[in-house]
């Protein structure tokens, strides 16, 4: 499986649901509903862009939004998560690290990621889970699961992707 493949069926529209919780106590700390666009800025670069509304524990709502990059590097077929101001890279987030998993009772595949980012004293493990329909890279939904430690962060933010508009 090429991981260009995987990289360039991200760009289009995609609804989302996020979950955040306490990590060591499992407590409920929001959640946010919302649209994210993921567009070409170049060939082989993805402009993520997400906008939503963010409930908290006390119920309280608040806009919310945020954006990053993806580069697909062809040489070393690999794809980069980068942080982002206004569309231009301003620093890696993380490389993806693949791996691909078949689950025996469906026959379904299931392709994982990974990346770590240290950011100060709190650490970042991201887990992307693509689950393929009916060929080797298609999918129509992910998960992106980020677990974050350190002593400023103790959470676990868990995001569903639908596809809403997909770009071929």
């Amino acid at each position: 499986m090429k991981r260009y493949e995987i990289f360039k069926r991200l760009a289009g529209t995609w609804k989302f649901q996020r979950t955040l919780t306490n990590r060591s106590s499992g407590e409920f700390l929001g959640s946010v509903k919302g649209l994210a666009s993921i567009t070409h800025l170049q060939p082989e670069v993805l402009h993520y862009q997400e906008k939503g509304e963010l409930v908290n524990q006390l119920g309280q709502k608040l806009q919310i939004h945020r954006e990053y990059l993806y580069s697909y590097d062809a040489k070393q077929d690999e794809i980069r998560k980068h942080f982002s101001e206004n569309g231009k890279n301003v620093g890696l987030f993380y490389l993806l690290a693949f791996q691909n998993l078949v689950l025996e009772k469906d026959e379904a595949a299931i392709i994982i990621a990974k990346g770590d980012h240290l950011c100060g004293k709190d650490f970042y493990k991201a887990y992307y889970h693509f689950k393929l329909a009916n060929s080797e890279t298609d999918f129509t939904t992910f998960t992106l699961t980020y677990e974050t430690t350190g002593p400023n962060k103790d959470y676990i933010s868990e995001t569903v992707f639908n596809s809403h508009q997909r770009v071929n």
